[in-house]
């Protein structure tokens, strides 16, 4: 600690309600060079006696900045200032250690440095936040003064935004994931091992959910006793923003005495100053996976103890509102984080139904409608009973994408399918028998005693191609087919594919697995995860068609395992297989028979079942006795724009479950920050702008590869009507530099985005969410403009128009 440090805290001492107001300066750059322009402006506001700052070169200990030194200047001082011209790590996890310890937060940036401006902006975690722009020393000494930012110092972000919305701890302490931006083998050595571990889990996947306010990471960590953060490499793809953003939240977690570990790909390049002594990096993904189970280990076995550690900040908390209880009781809208209460408030459609009924097993819907709700649902009821058998096969990205690149080998399509649908067959076959082995290994010593159920397991026991979970399985099968050459006959071809997957001993194990699982009421086996290899650099024309082949093995399963050669047991198998819309439309497209392809479209066109997933919330924390139209007339105002709070919700979202739950969730948000004890019409529209922003990003991740430029065209909206002609989107297009014969095609995506209504009549505009209905569009805007003779004209979804600053 510096001198002049040491010399305020003496003064505040003696002068408690007189001191001089003393602030910090967090700045990007290496220490200890301190900018000009910053010492300049800190030398100029401690001469005037009104405030005294220091900065890093203040903290210097023997050439060295110690992040013990940093955190304890942070808390000593009444305020922070920071320069976040650009993304730098160091001072974003600065910001996010103050804010936890409840400091004011004053902020400043270059606003001659344009692209400064646009990454600060894709960070989205500080928009709301608002900076002084400066270009010289003296801006930042008028901006300090004009904004008085030691005056007030009870105006935080950590009380106007995070305090008030902070309920009851969870009974159950848990650990946040914030997992790595890119699925790599280490990343996946990570989840796993986190996922065999006893601590429940907050996930954040950033590739699923990168757009999180800082209130909700708040929120979590409040019900953690500790924080896992995987940082990405300087040498991949997004790496800037991305550890720039968990840079802030770990100095977050570090701000609220949570237990921190800092993941990362060991590099040349040193991690950020800051908190370097704090990463631990590692070689290999093993290495990986025992620094994440040694951080787990005492947390699992200490849990108790660790959520005592976090009930200190409990007692700084004012006794919670009626609303701020109802904003906790809302839950996550990402179902992978509501697991533990998802059951409670399930809302219960056809799709739901057809799922445990087994009577479609393909079920497709766009990001947010509910995929991961329906397959936790259904795993968690048929799981219930010990009778039945759930088989749960989330496959990583990095590993379809291997076998993407083993299948490319093959050019002629009889043998691709062939070698496709026979490895799906083996992967499934012991898939299955994995999790009947598991099942079965947990029975009593007299179950065991089944001669059905001992031959079973002495199968399992002896046949090493079927030890091991998903992921060894699969590199010991690929690694098989690999050394089948694939330009021999075609006889001695599929020989070696056979023997390569062990097909005798496969239909050994069916025939046994068979006789097991017809002791089963119900067998249902749940696929998911497929669209993670889905990104902008994958062969989506090769994954569709890997994909296409899983589904048509899938289709024929149950009817494989329920055949024997000696005799026949019926075995009540179900499947469900879950994907993305725009995933599924380039599989339809690949599959020689698409019409023979069953499948449910998973939409919420009826309002009413949208807002039941709000109601069934309240139900579940009130009581089943509750009467969900009490939840509108206690909580919400009447009417936003005139209009009935209840329908209003629903016409500004992507009409899906996960939406609906953001907005809502946006708007009570900053109801309990503005204390109210209920939601009024500027809160609604507030929280519209934060979701409408959600909105944004979600279209983006869907978009994958179709317009690599899809951010630059959507921002060209910015400020237009919200009925536009085919001209004007025509000049955003060219301005968004995309060719003028490559226009029709984006406008198509947009409007297959939803992002874009056609118009099928006068003045009436439809939003197409599946290709079926986007073609039925087509037809009745093209007949339209036929017979009206009228421009062509587009309409922007209302869920967008609050972003992009578009009137209604």
């Amino acid at each position: 600690m510096s001198h002049q440090l040491e010399l305020a805290d003496q003064e505040w001492a003696e002068e408690p309600n007189g001191k001089t107001p003393f602030g910090f300066f967090a700045y990007p750059s290496t220490p200890p060079m301190l900018p000009p322009t910053i010492r300049a402006a800190i030398e100029g506001i401690n001469a005037t006696g009104n405030a005294l700052i220091v900065g890093w070169e203040d903290l210097c200990v023997n050439g060295r900045f110690i992040i013990r030194e940093i955190t304890k200047a942070i808390d000593d001082c009444d305020f922070v200032c920071a320069d976040v011209t650009g993304i730098n790590p160091n001072v974003l996890f600065e910001i996010g250690y103050a804010i936890a310890r409840n400091k004011k937060i004053w902020l400043v940036r270059d606003g001659s440095l344009i692209d400064t401006k646009k990454e600060f902006e894709q960070l989205k975690i500080l928009t709301t936040t608002g900076y002084a722009s400066y270009t010289n020393s003296a801006n930042i000494i008028d901006a300090f003064f004009n904004d008085k930012p030691y005056e007030n110092l009870t105006d935080t972000i950590y009380e106007n935004s995070i305090a008030s919305i902070l309920g009851p701890q969870s009974e159950i302490p848990s650990i946040l994931y914030l997992k790595s931006l890119h699925d790599t083998e280490a990343s996946v050595y990570i989840t796993r091992t986190i996922e065999d571990s006893s601590v429940p889990t907050i996930l954040n996947d950033p590739r699923d959910s990168n757009l999180q306010p800082l209130s909700w990471y708040a929120q979590s960590l409040w019900n953690c006793v500790g924080c896992i953060t995987h940082f990405v490499s300087p040498a991949r793809d997004g790496f800037r923003r991305h550890n720039a953003r968990y840079a802030l939240i770990s100095g977050l977690a570090v701000g609220l005495d949570l237990k921190l570990l800092m993941l990362s790909e060991h590099s040349e390049m040193l991690a950020p100053l800051d908190y370097r002594d704090m990463m631990q990096s590692y070689t290999t993904p093993s290495e990986a996976a025992e620094l994440s189970s040694a951080w787990l280990d005492p947390i699992a076995i200490r849990t108790a103890v660790e959520k005592q550690s976090v009930n200190k900040h409990a007692s700084a908390l004012k006794l919670a509102t009626q609303l701020k209880d109802f904003h906790v009781k809302l839950g996550d809208w990402i179902a992978e984080n509501e697991k533990a209460s998802l059951n409670s408030y399930f809302v219960e459609t056809t799709v739901s139904l057809d799922i445990l009924n087994g009577t479609q097993n393909v079920f497709v819907g766009r990001k947010g409608t509910g995929k991961s709700a329906n397959l936790i649902h259904a795993e968690s009821v048929i799981g219930a009973d010990s009778r039945n058998l759930v088989c749960l096969m989330k496959p990583v990205g990095y590993e379809i994408e291997g076998l993407v690149r083993l299948f490319a080998r093959y050019k002629e399509h009889d043998v691709k399918g062939y070698v496709i649908e026979s490895l799906w067959k083996f992967m499934l076959y012991t898939e299955i028998a994995s999790a009947a082995y598991k099942q079965v290994s947990q029975t009593t010593l007299w179950e065991m005693a089944d001669p059905d159920v001992a031959a079973f397991v002495a199968i399992m026991e002896s046949e090493l191609s079927f030890s091991g979970d998903f992921t060894i399985r699969l590199e010991r099968i690929v690694n098989s087919m690999e050394a089948v050459i694939s330009s021999s006959s075609e006889e001695t071809f599929r020989k070696g594919i056979s023997e390569a997957l062990h097909s005798g001993a496969i239909a050994k194990l069916r025939n046994s697995l068979n006789k097991v699982l017809a002791k089963k009421r119900t067998v249902l086996m749940l696929i998911d995860n497929l669209d993670k290899p889905w990104t902008k650099k994958a062969d989506l024309g090769e994954l569709a068609e890997f994909i296409s082949g899983l589904l048509i093995a899938t289709s024929r399963l149950g009817e494989q395992i329920n055949r024997s050669d000696k005799d026949k047991q019926f075995v009540s198998f179900n499947s469900a297989v879950f994907l993305r819309s725009d995933i599924f439309d380039r599989v339809l497209d690949v599959t020689l028979e698409p019409d023979k392809l069953a499948y449910t479209r998973m939409k919420w066109d009826d309002p009413e079942m949208l807002i039941r997933v709000i109601e069934e919330r309240y139900i579940a924390s009130h009581g089943p006795q509750s009467n969900p139209t009490a939840l509108w007339r206690k909580y919400f105002c009447a009417e936003v724009r005139g209009i009935p709070t209840r329908e209003y919700l629903t016409t500004r979202i992507l009409q899906r479950p996960r939406d609906i739950i953001y907005l809502v969730k946006a708007a009570v948000s900053f109801a309990v920050n503005r204390k109210r004890d209920r939601v009024e019409e500027k809160d609604v529209l507030d929280g519209e702008k934060e979701y409408s922003q959600y909105a944004m990003d979600s279209i983006l991740v869907e978009n994958v590869s179709t317009i690599p430029q899809l951010e630059q065209v959507l921002f060209e909206f910015v400020g237009s009507p919200a009925v536009v002609s085919i001209a004007e989107v025509e000049r955003n297009l060219t301005r968004a530099h995309i060719a003028p014969e490559k226009h029709r095609d984006v406008i198509e995506q947009l409007v297959r985005l939803s992002f874009l209504g056609l118009e099928v009549s006068e003045d009436s505009f439809a939003f197409a969410e599946e290709s079926r209905e986007l073609r039925k569009n087509q037809v009745l805007s093209e007949r339209f403009y036929e017979k009206s003779g009228q421009q062509e004209r587009f309409e922007v979804n209302k869920p967008f128009r609050c972003y992009l600053e578009i009137q209604d």
